[in-house]
């Protein structure tokens, strides 16, 4: 009478893969609520110890939250303006990078011309378009 209301290993097996691929497309489908809520449970947990440290301080809770809310908001500017000077800097060295490519297969056609293999520059420019 035990061995009825057992599943077997493979039923197991299939119906937790069935329940991992069921909620892993909710996730998807949730995902434009889901990134969001998960990035401000991320954040909370991050500032929770320097808001209880500023308590123990004695620092009121609106001074404290407010400290900690400029505190993000000027590490998302700094992270902004280091992002956006990297995207200048690439953007300069643009023009630099395109030559060393085109250099590159250039010298990646020479190679396969003299190991016998019949590859014209062009063919290998639109793979390698800088």
């Amino acid at each position: 009478m035990e061995e009825q209301g057992r599943l077997s290993s493979t039923a197991r097996v299939l119906i937790t893969a069935t329940c991992f691929i069921v909620l892993v497309a909710g996730m998807r489908a949730a995902g434009s609520i889901l990134v969001p809520f998960l990035l401000s449970l991320f954040i909370a947990i991050i500032c929770a110890p320097p808001l209880f440290w500023m308590q123990r301080k004695g620092i009121p809770m609106v001074l404290a939250v407010l400290f900690i809310i400029i505190g993000i908001i000027a590490v998302g500017f700094l992270l902004t303006i280091v992002v956006g000077t990297s995207v200048t800097d690439f953007s300069r060295s643009l023009p630099f990078y395109e030559e060393r490519l085109s250099a590159k297969t250039a010298g990646l056609s020479a190679f396969l011309q003299r190991l016998g293999v019949d590859v014209s520059r062009e063919l290998l420019s639109g793979y390698f378009d800088p």
